[in-house]
């Protein structure tokens, strides 16, 4: 490690990532505590990973606000690039939540609108962050809230920065579009807010899983649980909020992060002062009484409106489908006595003012006489004519299609035809459905994940056969370093579907260039020393890369390998 770059004087290793070793360092001149961040060596001769750093130092460049982090340079020194940021005295959001799982409701509220106006600012200026998650928020000790980690973050008028379709980010606080492969955007950002704002206030992520896929499966379907079912004393409102925050449909969550701070307005009385304190000394924090107080009665508030509101709509529905109920009476009471009206007027041997027309020939018109199991929906070709037993009278000639229908009973459909002045008569006996489970028993080689309609279920090898529901499956079996298998099943009543699946192996290679020279181990087996002259051939998924050279100098990384991809490394180990 150099004790000196450029003006810089380092003091300690912060941190080593995948990307970027961070410093804590000094100016050597001003005496000023700073943060270096430098491009790991190995990646400055990769003109897109130099791009993507450089990119950066600029969109951070553009950016001056309270609530995201400073930077101050940006240079290239020996063919090594840096970025210097901002020093932040405190610690991430990340780090406080794995200490104390949730913050004070008044502190979370303060928390996500200090971290909106941040972002509100970024998106003022067409820079979306794209990883907003509690490891990029850092807490300063005098109760400041920043933004830091511009990495994956892109300018919106240059969005061609990654592969159409791929998503970049940290899975469990992606929104649902990055996930498809959707462009993110201003909603995205506030998205991954929502995920923040409920994790502070429950103490979990709840889209987080314990896969991958899991996780990916949970963000697209599931609907959080209400955190105001939960806690009485949470206010409706903030719970409203959440739930906007994190609808799956980006167009109906707020249409920027201001309108997100106007809807927390009422009840923002954090302060950094109490954020401070509570940083400082968590356990032993206590929130200002008038301030609990006012939040009590106004979650109180809330839900007696709510209760009010409840009853006057079901008190209204009530009274219209009263009124609606003595309408139909009235009317069909109306129709009926003009019917017995008019019949009084014709009678036999009367004179008819309108002779009939006898210039069209009659259509002889058919009667169907329905019978079979009491109550059964019966309808033809679509039209729904009543239930069983039933009459059918003025069907035209020619074939018709008939379908009886009852719940807990086998649908039955008839195709008859009907000639002209027939008169039928129709038994249908509807026999009873069988909803007895049946059973799935797999068998998989070597293992896999299972999912059925989309849902993870559990891990291979099973103990015992899935019990399901009769009716069809759509199968998913996955496995990290294996091809994806999909079927569709068909489970009937009280029998057993016997599924054995190998799953084939798929690869990718690895072309790998080291300088000067390493014995290269992949997952802790010997391989050979470079150079290798071929690609390495490698099952996909991830794989431990350790490369020992001459005097001891080592290298270790985690490789993801893509199905039929080469991945190119080029690694100087100094």
């Amino acid at each position: 490690m150099k004790e000196r770059i450029g003006n810089y004087q380092i003091s300690s290793v912060l941190s080593s990532g995948g990307m970027a070793t961070i410093y804590l360092g000094r100016h050597a001149e001003l005496g000023r505590q700073v943060v270096i961040k430098q491009l790991h060596p190995h990646l400055a001769n990769d003109q897109g990973f130099v791009k993507r750093f450089e990119r950066e130092a600029k969109l951070l460049g553009r950016l001056h606000h309270e609530n995201i982090v400073d930077v101050t340079d940006y240079f290239e020194s020996d063919g090594s690039y840096y970025i210097i940021l901002e020093y932040i005295d405190g610690c991430s959001l990340k780090y406080l939540l794995d200490q104390q799982h949730k913050l004070p409701f008044l502190l979370a509220v303060y928390v996500v609108g200090q971290i909106a106006q941040g972002l509100w600012h970024a998106h003022q200026n067409q820079i979306i962050h794209r990883d907003i998650k509690p490891a990029n928020v850092m807490l300063t000790k005098g109760g400041g809230v920043k933004i830091t980690d511009f990495g994956l973050a892109y300018a919106q008028e240059a969005l061609g920065i990654t592969d159409p379709g791929t998503f970049v980010g940290t899975p469990a606080y992606l929104a649902p579009e990055q996930i498809k492969g959707q462009p993110a955007d201003a909603q995205s950002d506030i998205y991954a807010l929502g995920v923040m704002f409920y994790e502070m206030l429950s103490g979990n992520n709840p889209f987080s899983g314990q896969t991958h896929s899991e996780t990916i499966d949970r963000t697209l379907r599931l609907v959080p649980k209400s955190l105001a079912r939960q806690d009485s004393e949470l206010p409706l409102g903030v719970d409203s909020v959440i739930q906007k925050l994190l609808d799956k449909n980006p167009r109906h969550r707020y249409g920027d992060a201001g309108k997100l701070l106007a809807g927390l307005t009422p009840y923002q009385m954090g302060s950094p002062e109490a954020l401070s304190r509570y940083i400082s000394a968590p356990l032993s924090y206590v929130p200002r009484q008038e301030d609990l107080t006012l939040i009590k009665k106004m979650a109180r508030a809330e839900r007696r409106i709510f209760m009010v509101r409840q009853t006057l709509f079901i008190t209204a529905l009530a009274a219209l489908m009263i009124f609606s109920g003595s309408w139909v009476y009235k009317n069909i009471m109306g129709y009926i006595a003009s019917r017995k009206a008019n019949d009084s007027v014709t009678r036999p041997g009367s004179l008819n003012i309108n002779p009939p027309d006898t210039s069209r020939t009659a259509i002889p018109q058919q009667t169907v006489l329905v019978s079979g199991t009491e109550g059964a929906e019966v309808s033809i070709n679509g039209r729904d004519y009543g239930r069983i037993p039933l009459i059918v009278q003025n069907l035209d000639p020619g074939q018709h299609r008939v379908t009886i229908t009852k719940e807990g009973f086998e649908t039955k459909q008839i195709n008859l035809r009907l000639n002209s002045g027939q008169d039928l008569n129709l038994t249908a006996n509807l026999v009873p459905q069988n909803n007895d489970p049946g059973f799935l028993k797999l068998s998989v080689k070597p293992w896999a994940e299972i999912y059925l309609n989309g849902r993870y279920y559990e891990r291979t090898p099973l103990d015992n056969p899935i019990k399901l529901s009769p009716g069809k499956y759509q199968l998913i079996l996955r496995h990290p370093n294996r091809k994806e298998y999909l079927d569709t099943l068909s489970i009937t009543p009280e029998d057993t579907l016997s599924l054995a699946v190998f799953m084939p192996e798929a690869f990718g290679n690895l072309r790998l260039t080291v300088s000067p020279w390493a014995v290269v181990y992949i997952d802790g087996e010997e391989i050979g020393t470079t150079p290798l002259g071929a690609p390495l051939k490698l099952s996909i998924g991830e794989h431990e890369l350790k490369l020992s050279g001459p005097a001891g100098k080592e290298w270790k990384e985690n490789l993801n390998i893509e199905e039929e991809k080469t991945l190119d490394r080029n690694i100087i180990l100094q």
